[in-house]
């Protein structure tokens, strides 16, 4: 589920951009309708605190997450940023470039990330590919893996289930995700279980979502003593064009 710096990417990681079958006025139309529905999307989270990856990134201060995509031909470029609520600063900005693809049941994205940190974090900037799968089934059974090939210079993963209550407004959901670390920033284990509850309704034309997690913890590989990561909980309410 993070970084105003610079806005320079690397090449696209993947192929097949504009391509398609058929004539060419059948392409320009499958464009034309792709952009008719969501050209440009948007979405605004205030929580409880900037947990990644079960890690708290805001030593437990509030933060509110914009974010804004724009989507062309099968690609979708994003900009989502950080804002800590006490300190009143933007302290992350991150741009990603990502392609998705659906066969039959399975969802897959590929792309691109590059994270900067403007304010009060002497972190480097860093980069990453990223690879993303979805299987369409009761359960919808997820996983997600980064490659931090800059600073971090690791990966890091992310195993879920989910499974959506729809209801007569929208929808409810329960989730669960297990994070791991693959010498990330030099750490490897488990930083967390991540379990939650979510609804989603409609309001005025925004999709309205919060959510409520817990993070469970335990001492495991290098997440033990100094590095030891606290559980608790987190509020959080996403409200979103779509």
């Amino acid at each position: 589920m993070r970084r105003a710096g610079s806005w320079v990417f690397v090449s696209l990681l993947f192929c097949g951009v504009g391509a398609g079958s058929g004539s060419p006025s059948a392409a320009e139309d499958a464009s034309s309708d792709s952009l008719a529905e969501t050209p440009i999307t948007w979405s605004a989270t205030l929580a409880s605190r900037y947990s990644f990856q079960g890690l708290d990134y805001s030593e437990g201060r509030p933060v509110l997450q914009p974010q804004v995509s724009g989507s062309l031909r099968g690609l979708t470029l994003t900009a989502w940023g950080n804002l800590d609520q006490t300190r009143r600063e933007l302290n992350e900005i991150d741009l990603s470039l990502q392609r998705d693809w659906s066969l039959k049941q399975l969802s897959v994205t590929l792309g691109y990330a590059h994270f900067r940190y403007p304010r009060h974090r002497d972190w480097d900037p860093t980069h990453e590919v990223l690879a993303e799968l979805t299987v369409e089934a009761p359960l919808e059974p997820s996983l997600s893996v980064h490659w931090d090939v800059a600073a971090g210079l690791g990966r890091y993963w992310a195993l879920g289930v989910n499974h959506v209550i729809p209801w007569q407004h929208g929808s409810m959901a329960l989730a669960t995700r297990l994070y791991i670390h693959d010498h990330y920033y030099e750490l490897t284990g488990i930083p967390a279980l991540e379990t939650s509850l979510s609804a989603n309704a409609t309001w005025a034309g925004i999709s309205v979502q919060p959510t409520l997690s817990r993070l469970w913890t335990w001492p495991n590989g290098d997440f033990r003593g100094d590095q030891a990561v606290r559980g608790g909980w987190v509020v959080s309410l996403l409200c979103s064009s779509r």
